[in-house]
């Protein structure tokens, strides 16, 4: 800490940057100063043991996150940054060196307040439907990537996505490591973790996961004989699916196709989450349809249960025919619900500066 404190910019600039969010706060990047004017992010993917990171693409977006906040807090120094992949660097464990230079460009700099205050939330909004002008402000600041919107009735066909990648998510074995190792019980913050006060879940949910997630026999157990999914399923992604004023999904022209295309998609979302924040409206990302729907087109075994395989392609299927004739399952880059409503209570904050920098 003691190297940061002798640079105040980047000091400034690196804290707006740990606000970026990441699968399960994860925060999967640390800093390296150089000196007043470089510093290095050391990236990391969880694809090793997340079945969320497909390829790392997941954490790669993340780190584009990362960067937006790192040059929205830089323009309001009157600076810009120049980010350059080291090429020796793996996609596993990125290294992307970060350059300072003067700047008079204050695009975006009125998005910066927002950027500690953004956040995930997963409880009900509003079914009022957003204003035709809020949804060309967020369509304008995601540009080029493209939004598709599910309004009204339409909110019926993305809940049921939402609901069947839940029966998915929540009885394979792989993701039990996850869901078991990223909550953190009895809290409303987090600082490396989400605080279960923030899932969206009732009191009586969220002790019957608590006491499931200590063991996979457990869940297991509640699956095969107790329905146990149901009752999460419900609260969790048919209720707050049902309560929201639309869901979108963000597409590119072409499918990302390297960790550059994933980084640089990852700035897009954080412009339209946080315009999103500027509005009032809240976000939720509901992005694991997508990703059991992009393992299912890559052939890539994600689970050895061979029912959910089955599953995974009636989920392909199905969100394949929701996004048709605009792009395919791999054009797409984050889909998310919004509405208008208060901000969460209870939410992951980050590590320290201290923690992050060296």
């Amino acid at each position: 800490m003691s190297t940061l404190s002798q640079y105040p910019d980047l000091k400034t600039i690196i804290d707006y940057g740990r606000w970026a969010p990441s699968g399960d706060n994860t925060q999967p990047w640390r800093f390296k100063i150089v000196d007043s004017e470089h510093f290095d992010i050391h990236g990391f993917d969880l694809r090793d043991h997340c079945v969320y990171d497909l390829k790392g693409h997941a954490s790669h977006l993340a780190l584009g996150i990362l960067l937006e906040n790192l040059s929205i807090g830089a323009a309001t120094l009157g600076k810009k940054i120049i980010y350059q992949l080291e090429a020796q660097s793996s996609e596993q464990k990125p290294v992307i060196h970060i350059r300072l230079e003067t700047s008079n460009d204050t695009d975006f700099t009125q998005l910066a307040p927002y950027i500690p205050t953004r956040t995930v939330n997963r409880r009900s909004f509003s079914t009022q439907k957003l204003s035709a002008t809020d949804k060309q402000h967020l369509e304008k600041s995601v540009q080029p990537l493209k939004v598709i919107w599910f309004e009204g009735k339409e909110k019926f066909k993305t809940t049921r996505l939402f609901f069947d990648s839940a029966g998915i998510r929540l009885t394979i074995p792989e993701a039990f490591a996850t869901h078991s190792s990223i909550i953190e019980w009895d809290s409303q913050f987090s600082r490396d973790k989400m605080p279960d006060q923030c899932l969206g879940s009732s009191w009586i949910t969220t002790q019957l996961m608590k006491f499931a997630l200590k063991d996979w026999h457990r869940i297991h157990f509640l699956n095969r004989y107790l329905a146990g999914t149901w009752l999460p399923r419900i609260e969790l992604d048919i209720i707050p699916g049902l309560f929201s004023a639309a869901h979108f999904i963000l597409y590119s022209d072409t499918a990302p196709q390297d960790i550059t295309d994933y980084i640089e998609s990852g700035r897009l979302v954080q412009r339209f989450w946080l315009s999103a924040a500027e509005k009032g409206i809240q976000l939720q990302p509901q992005t694991t349809a997508m990703i059991f729907a992009q393992y299912y087109l890559q052939n890539i075994p994600f689970t050895a249960s061979k029912k959910n395989i089955k599953a995974c392609k009636k989920l392909t299927d199905k969100l394949a025919q929701l996004i048709s004739p605009h792009c395919s399952v791999e054009q797409i880059v984050f889909i998310g619900r919004v509405g208008y409503g208060q901000p969460a209570r209870s939410r992951s904050i980050r590590l320290k500066l201290d923690e992050l920098v060296s």
